[in-house]
């Protein structure tokens, strides 16, 4: 093989390279710098510049790391009025000796002295290497140095007559540094470095001062808190302590994992004791910080439980930092140590292979939820089923699989860093423990912050139990430090101080004791090396140790985060595979990394590192020029091996491109035309993935992956694009209010963009004005009427005349106007008629388009005409028209509405079964794709199975709002869920559960009155007047009853029903039969007039129940028969048999049985005992 033509010296290490290498085989150095002079890339071995003639030496890159460094700065103490006393020589004597004592006391402590700045001295200590202590040693440094003054007083003061004096300063920070070749501090510059400088004039003379972060790091000193002062030079104060000596060492007095977790181990197995027993699941959070333990107390709980019951079946997943497409790896990783799948099996045999472990069972559509786990696999055929969808068949599969493995015996499935999960896992795990019938224990071990992510685990009535770890007491830390010491052949008797360096963690303990060992064995490290003091010192330290090829492995790796790929690595770092695997198997032995049995890409390896704050810690250490190149490599490589770019490999690719231009546009050497290249390309991988996360449901994801390209965006053509993307994921996701926000600041964007496209202007616009307008229930708060109108216009100035989607959907727009929530404020110059025809052409023109969704938008529209003048029959033969429609619409948002309305219509009508059936309907064809409609439908189902009798379907439909809502929605409900809580809180009242009731007649009070429609009524709960009605009524609250019968400005015909309705109950109730006649006049008129078929029934009971009471029995039971005949013909059951006790108080009924038996069913309590009453009572005259 012929040699390079051309070769040269590395920069930093002097090893040989060839003209051909990017990176140095010894040392890692980038070997691709860019001239200081004209930016131009310089190639491996050339003396100077090709463009511009600068030589190489003063341009030649040396590897840099940021560096966790403590720096201590030495001041003379009046050096100025010295100078004036002292001649030259004698002067040059007193700061030599001041230079002599600091480099001594440095150096001893293997810190470096430079920077001699006239009468100030500067020392570093944690370069090169790291110590494990290295605040500690500036601090003994510093008060030795100060002793040494006393000495030079005594010396050199006393022979010129003064008396020398020191300032000290001492912190701790991030510097950037070189990684070989000559260190100079002279070059050296960071913040650090100048507070250092700036705490010494806070100093008295002779005292030391310090900073915060080195206070906190060094344990084995005491110091007097100075509180927070100004320091010259920087804007904010700061909080600094004057070192007053050494002290106790402080300890947390705590419980950890290996001894003494007695109260820990002891809860863990009490819960899978109660599994057992019970045959019923549990979950179990084992909750600490990183490197607590928690994962050793787990697998100590394992092996118990193991040697306990050998039918246990133990499962074990674990989840990934970062990447949303991913969600399901755990589960995965457990299918497939279930199953036996390989890399290597092929789909059909991996397919039988699942379908041995998971039993049809109870899964309805059992050839889907196979294929879902299949897909879960990566080994799915054919269009993927929706997220929703995806996450039920997963549920169901996973019940399944998990009952049958139940039957077998008890259960543990461990999901680790579980913190890392997305909501569809935890929705997929709650699942698990609430629908599993068997013994099966959940742990997942998790950090503190998964309680930010799935609040749910810490709600009141969650089956989550938390166990909490935390560090080690001083006994209990000194008793595993000997054992971890004997186990590595070393000296017992550093148990102490590994214990109490550890400061309890057992992780850090854990890596003190490897850092000893491997200081012992490798040459060039004595015995008497102090310990670690913190984790990130004692990683740090590790990493320093390494060779220069294993360090630049290591920290190529890190660009990937706890797991990565060998080929990656090699192409980060330049290296050949070979010698990228050479490196690996050392980390392997250093316990630093290890080989995955799987792997998460196919045909690469796969590697973990030994635990995530490795990685945090090296990744930290990388200097963003590095960070923007790996990155961006990373990207190149995710991307070459993955062209099409796949939606679910969309996230990661954007991860990795928008960290390569974050570090980029910070630093030096990248010019303006590179940093815009990697920003474009960033803003657009991003804007894709939030796209793909969108479409699989992931609506918070999607969010937060748009308002990072927002966070980017130049200027504004890239700034509407991002802002037009986060409006559709809140419109998605039903949050109207921001939905609005972004899609108007998307049109204003755009047209401050240049080069406007008027089809861009009107379909923003249209998006924007559809929320207010069309969508209001999505807002708590409501635009200005006059914004909305600006918004509107802009949008039919740019739309045209000649048909298009965005004018329909404008036009459908104005059809809403007249009977908007905005229409009470003003005339906007749009009459009814002229709305009218609006949402007439907009229909024609949808018709014309083929554009079913748009013409069903716009029979809407023409739909609110109808109901909101009372014309209730033209209304319903529009729905009739949508539901037609409806087969040919793919919008899942335009179908949901389609049965939401549908039902609503339905009910308003009196049609009660008709309308559960619609709202059945278009929830089963919206919750895989639109779960915010989904829920609108399902609201509507819970109000119409309240006047069915179909109570348990009411607390069902409530479960499953609860399941839709996001944690922030739970405490704070859209309008549109409101239905389904009324509904919940009237079943939970009549069943004798009034606490419930309160709960959540309170989350509907906070719904209301936090939204702009507050003043539409006189009690926050009468727009739902039908279901928080008869609970006031029933508590005897007529105050509040007349409160939500009073006329408001409401144009819903059927709320006007459902308020006289309860009109009438009310007077019934405190018997005003004075009020009857004009009650039930009115009440038949409406019901007359709108077709309100149940107001007949409500106006006939109401007077059947005065005549009654007038002592008319025969006149009233002909009129209650009459009402109960009504409620049954709307399938109105609940009503019916109601009517039916008030025939059995008027001289008994035939009936009166069934109306007993179904008060039992439904667990109407009062309403069962007041039947057994009559019956018993009816029984002697039998």
């Amino acid at each position: 093989m012929a040699e390079s033509s051309v070769t040269a010296a590395c920069p930093s290490c002097g090893a040989e390279v060839s003209a051909e290498d990017r990176f140095c085989r010894s040392c890692g150095t980038a070997l691709t710098g860019r001239c200081r002079e004209c930016g131009a890339a310089l190639q491996a071995g050339a003396e100077s510049c090709g463009n511009c003639g600068t030589s190489v030496q003063a341009t030649a890159v040396r590897p840099i790391e940021h560096r966790l460094i403590t720096a201590l700065y030495v001041d003379l103490v009046g050096s100025t009025s010295m100078a004036e006393r002292l001649d030259p020589e004698n002067l040059a004597s007193v700061v030599g000796a001041l230079h002599e004592a600091v480099r001594l006391e440095v150096e001893r402590r293997e810190g470096l002295v430079g920077a001699f700045i006239g009468d100030g001295v500067l020392g570093v200590f944690g370069l090169p290497s790291a110590h494990e202590d290295d605040p500690e040693r500036a601090l003994r440094a510093a008060q030795a140095i100060l002793r040494r003054f006393e000495a030079v007083n005594r010396e050199v003061g006393s022979r010129l007559d003064v008396t020398l004096a020191a300032r000290i300063g001492v912190n701790t920070g991030d510097l950037l540094a070189p990684t070989a070749g000559a260190l100079d501090l002279g070059t050296l510059a960071g913040d650090v470095l100048n507070v250092a400088a700036r705490l010494q004039e806070v100093a008295e003379p002779n005292q030391i001062v310090v900073s915060e972060r080195t206070a906190r790091s060094a344990p084995s000193f005491r110091f007097d808190d100075l509180g927070v002062v100004d320091v010259r030079g920087r804007a904010r104060p700061l909080h600094v302590f004057r070192l007053a000596g050494t002290g106790e060492r402080r300890s947390m007095i705590v419980k950890g994992p290996f001894l003494g977790r007695e109260d820990a181990i002891g809860s863990l197995r009490a819960t899978f004791n109660k599994v057992v027993a019970e045959g019923r699941p549990a979950h179990v959070v084992v909750m600490g910080d990183p490197g607590v333990g928690k994962s050793r107390l787990v697998h100590e709980f394992v092996d118990w439980a193991s040697a306990l019951d050998s039918s246990l079946t133990t499962l074990t997943g674990r989840c990934l930092p970062y990447g949303q497409d991913v969600v399901y790896r755990p589960l995965a990783e457990i299918l497939t140590d279930l199953t036996g799948i390989t890399a290597t099996t092929d789909a059909a045999t991996a397919r039988g292979l699942v379908e041995q472990v998971v039993p049809q069972g109870s899964i309805e559509d059992y050839d889907a939820a196979i294929e879902a786990l299949m897909a879960m696999l990566g080994l799915g055929f054919g269009r993927a089923p929706s997220p929703r969808r995806t996450r039920e068949l997963l549920r169901d599969a996973w019940r399944t699989l998990l009952d049958s493995l139940t039957h077998d015996g008890p259960v543990l499935l461990m999901i680790e860093d579980v913190h890392w999960a997305g909501d569809a896992l935890f929705e997929v795990l709650d699942h698990m423990v609430r629908r599993v019938e068997g013994p099966l224990l959940l742990l997942t071990p998790a950090r503190p912050e998964v309680f930010d992510r799935w609040p749910a685990w810490q709600a009141e009535g969650t089956r989550a139990r938390v166990v909490a770890v935390s560090p080690l007491d001083p006994e209990q830390a000194r008793r595993l430090a000997g054992r971890l010491l004997a186990d590595a052949r070393l000296p017992v008797e550093e148990s102490e101080a590994v214990a109490a360096r550890a400061d309890g963690n057992p992780f850090f303990m854990e890596e003190l004791v490897r850092q000893l060992a491997l200081r012992r064995t490798d040459a060039g490290h004595d015995d008497e090396a102090e310990l670690p003091a913190t984790i990130q010192g004692v990683i740090s330290a590790r990493i320093d140790l390494l060779r220069p090829r294993e360090r630049r492995v290591l920290q190529a790796a890190s660009i990937m985060g706890r797991i990565f790929w060998p080929s990656a690595v090699a192409h980060l770092t330049g290296l050949e595979t070979a010698e990228v695997d050479m490196a690996l198997r050392r980390l392997e032995a250093l316990q630093m990394v290890r080989r995955n049995l799987r792997s998460s890409l196919e045909g690469e390896t796969e590697y973990l590192f030994q635990h995530s704050l490795i990685s945090e810690t090296a990744y930290g250490r990388l200097a963003r020029t590095d960070l923007a190149r790996m990155h961006g490599a990373l990207a190149e490589w995710l991307e070459r091996r993955d062209p099409t770019e796949r939606r679910e490999a969309a996230e990661r690719l954007a991860y990795h491109t928008a960290r390569a231009h974050a570090a980029a546009e910070t630093i030096e050497g990248f010019t303006d035309d590179e940093v815009s290249r990697l920003r474009r390309l960033a803003v657009d991988r991003l804007l894709f993935a939030a796209i793909g996360a969108r479409e699989r449901g992931a609506f918070g994801r999607a969010g937060e992956i748009a308002n990072q390209a927002l966070a980017i965006a130049a200027g504004p053509g890239e700034g509407w694009r991002a802002h037009e993307q986060l409006g559709l994921t809140h419109m998605a996701a039903y949050a109207g209010d921001a939905a609005w926000e972004a899609f108007v600041t998307a049109v204003d964007l755009h047209l401050k963009a240049g080069a406007v496209q008027d089809g861009v202007v009107a379909r923003l616009a249209a998006a924007a004005v559809a929320s207010p307008l069309r969508w209001t229930g999505t807002m708590r708060q409501l635009p200005e009427a006059a914004e909305v109108m600006r918004v509107l216009h802009l949008g039919l100035a740019h739309a045209g005349t000649a048909d298009s989607e965005a004018l329909a959907s404008l036009l459908t727009a104005i059809a809403f106007l007249p009977f908007s929530a905005f229409a009470r404020n003003g005339d906007f110059g749009v009459g009814r008629d002229e709305a009218h025809a609006a949402g007439l052409r907009a229909r024609e023109m949808a018709r014309r388009l083929a554009l079913p969704h748009a013409e069903s938008a716009a029979l809407d529209a023409l739909m609110s005409h109808a109901t909101n003048t009372g014309r209730i029959q033209q209304a319903a033969a529009i729905v009739a028209e949508r539901l037609e429609l409806v087969e040919a619409v793919s919008d899942p948002w335009e179908v949901g509405d389609t049965y939401a309305m549908a039902a609503w219509l339905s009910f308003d009508l009196g049609d009660y079964e008709q309308a559960r059936d619609r709202a059945d309907k278009g929830y089963s064809r919206t919750v895989d794709d639109a779960p915010g409609v989904a829920l609108h439908t399902l609201s509507w189902g819970a109000v119409a199975r309240v006047q069915t009798a179909e109570w348990e379907g009411v607390a069902d439909a409530w479960r499953r709002a609860h399941d839709l809502l996001d944690a922030e929605r739970r405490l704070h409900l859209p309008i549109y869920a409101a239905s389904a809580c009324a509904a919940a809180a009237m079943v939970a009242e009549y069943r004798g559960k009034s606490a419930e009731a309160d709960r959540l007649l309170a989350l509907l009070t906070e719904t209301w009155s936090s939204s702009d429609l507050v003043h539409l009524t006189e009690h926050p709960h009468a727009l739902w007047c039908k279901q928080t009605g008869p609970i006031y009524l029933r508590r005897g609250h007529f105050d509040v009853v007349e409160r939500l019968t009073a006329p408001s400005e409401s144009r819903r015909i059927g709320h006007e029903g459902d308020r006289l309705a309860l009109r009438c109950d009310l007077i019934a109730a405190r018997r005003s039969w004075d009020e009857v006649d004009a009650a039930v006049a009115e009440t038949r008129a409406a019901g007359q007039a709108y077709g309100l078929k149940a107001l007949q029934a409500h106006a006939d009971r109401l007077e059947g129940r005065a005549s009654v009471a007038a002592g008319d029995l025969r006149g009233g039971r002909a009129l209650l028969t009459a009402a109960r005949a009504r409620f049954s013909g709307l399938g109105d059951h609940w009503e019916a048999a109601r009517t039916t006790l008030d025939l059995a108080g008027a001289g008994g009924d035939p009936e009166l049985a069934a109306a007993a038996e179904l008060f039992t069913r439904i667990g109407a309590v009062d309403e069962a005992a007041a039947a057994a009453r009559l019956m018993a009572a009816a029984k002697p005259q039998l």
